[in-house]
């Protein structure tokens, strides 16, 4: 009995838990959550359950969660659990779906006789969402992360349901869904704002101008041109008016980058938050963000140019670039052109809550990116010199991870001093060959341009002159004689050994190499 009344209790857990992963800010928040649900030995039973009482909120939810799991059980028990007349319509309806639009099975539709239908059901849903988003615009992210995963059918006509609600609450669904991946729905949620006649609408369309990709800008424009003819007035954005403030991290050794955008703090001492990562191959790949954060949380405001050390919980140092908000925006308008480019959708967050930075104009300025003296008037630092980048603080995540890396570093940890013997000079002269190819070299001469820039506002125009000699350094000669790219190995091999020393081998899990070198 005491072991029945265990896994009771485990299951309902995981049934908590279920519920909180839909309440997930972030991409990477959601699959670290889904990860331990899967986990747990009453994961499954708990999963079943939870189907019973799910909306399409919770389907996008559940279906992730079921393709994580040993694909032949979830199957098998999913289906049992969709022909089982014993249990509610709903929980029946939704096992099927999640066996149908998640794990690819091919189903009958008369096991669909006598259930709900599905955009019936999305449509409730939508309903209730869109009151409770009144307060929160945060509650539209659960409906938005399953609409995600849904047939373009069932959104499409989400979207007209939306549209025929005719009220300003449909205003910010719509605009998010304007950015959704599939064209077909990005363009048909457009022209839906197009036929709506609110102030709200005007500032969505302006603000889709800015992050719709240029294959449906058309479709902005001319739903803009419409409500013009319609005798609306379509008053430019504000200007950028300086409450909001910047922070801006430098590169890390994986080309990744955060931008916080900080607004104002309230008489309750909360602000709007957003995070956006920017990664410089693939674009923007994950965004926190938060309409009530504590203020008090973050680094107090200083002059442009300042370098915080900011402790976020306890996920270690990070430094940040007291910036200015156009640089921030343009860092963030560049890593969408690369989503554009890479077919990589741009975060859920993001989509919801980036009118924080884009409700405001974006002036025509040209200018280019800031960039130390150096480059100006012909005296860049030397290349040869580049390896001591690598002592500088926003530079400590420098250096070269991967398998092949650990499983040199094993070898060499059994020499009492291995760094003085030629089998370390050959392991460093192999990794460099091996890890950095054509676009390896690409990538690394973009993120030291970058880091130049970063550099140069925070006023270390030593350091920059430095990355900037990196950077060029790598066109002209080969990797193995470049000093930064022989140094990030070396203190890569130092590092692995140093961890595997301590018992902690990066090669029981691979996915922390996915960022490459």
């Amino acid at each position: 009995m005491a072991k029945i009344l265990t896994a009771l209790r485990e299951q309902r857990q995981i049934e908590a838990e279920i519920q909180r992963l839909a309440a997930s800010r972030t991409q990477a928040e959601f699959e670290q959550r889904a990860r331990w649900i899967v986990s747990q030995d009453q994961a499954l039973p708990a999963l079943l359950n939870s189907v019973n009482s799910a909306d399409t909120r919770l389907l996008g939810v559940l279906g992730s969660l079921a393709t994580l799991l040993d694909r032949d059980t979830v199957v098998n028990a999913l289906y049992q659990a969709g022909v089982d007349r014993r249990r509610p319509k709903r929980g029946r309806l939704i096992a099927l779906l999640i066996l149908e639009r998640f794990l690819d099975e091919e189903l009958d539709e008369e096991l669909f006789e006598g259930l709900e239908d599905p955009e019936d059901l999305a449509i409730q849903s939508l309903l209730n969402t869109v009151d409770k988003a009144e307060a929160s615009r945060l509650a539209l992210l659960d409906l938005i992360h399953s609409l995600a995963e849904q047939p373009p059918g069932v959104v499409l006509s989400v979207v007209d349901t939306l549209v025929n609600l005719d009220t300003p609450a449909a205003v910010e669904p719509l605009r998010a869904l304007a950015q959704d991946p599939r064209d077909e729905v990005a363009r048909h949620a457009i022209r839906g704002l197009g036929t709506l006649r609110y102030p709200q609408t005007i500032r969505a369309l302006q603000i889709l101008r800015y992050v719709s990709p240029p294959n449906v800008q058309h479709e902005v424009e001319r739903a803009l041109r419409k409500q013009r003819l319609r005798g609306l007035e379509i008053a430019p954005l504000p200007r950028p008016d300086g409450t909001w403030r910047t922070l801006v991290s430098a590169v890390d050794g994986q080309g990744n980058q955060s931008v916080w955008f900080l607004g104002q703090a309230d008489a309750e001492g909360t602000c709007p938050l957003l995070t956006v990562v920017v990664d410089y191959e693939v674009g923007i790949t994950d965004a926190l963000g938060d309409e009530q954060a504590p203020a008090h949380q973050f680094p107090a405001a200083q002059p442009i140019g300042t370098v915080h050390e900011y402790r976020p919980g306890n996920v270690g140092l990070l430094r940040l670039l007291e910036a200015d908000f156009e640089y921030g925006r343009r860092l963030v308008s560049d890593a969408q052109a690369r989503n554009v480019r890479s077919g990589a959708p741009t975060p859920l967050v993001y989509r919801l809550l980036n009118d924080f930075i884009w409700g405001y104009q974006v002036t025509s300025d040209t200018t280019g990116p800031l960039m130390p003296s150096c480059a100006e008037n012909g005296a860049p630092a030397r290349p040869a010199n580049s390896g001591r980048l690598l002592d500088h603080p926003d530079f400590a995540t420098w250096f070269v991870q991967s398998q092949m890396v650990y499983d040199l570093a094993a070898q060499l940890r059994q020499w009492r001093h291995p760094q003085h013997t030629t089998l370390w000079s050959e392991a460093v002269h192999q990794l460099v060959e091996s890890h950095f190819d054509e676009r390896a070299l690409s990538a690394y001469r973009t993120r030291l341009r970058e880091m130049a820039e970063w550099l140069t506002h925070a006023g270390d125009e030593e350091a920059a002159c430095l990355a900037l000699a990196a950077a060029d350094g790598l066109l002209e000669v080969a990797p193995t004689e470049h000093p930064l790219l022989v140094r990030m190995v070396d203190v890569g091999l130092r590092v692995a050994i140093r961890n595997l020393q301590y018992g902690f081998d990066l090669r029981t899990a691979p996915e922390l190499f996915a960022g490459g070198v």
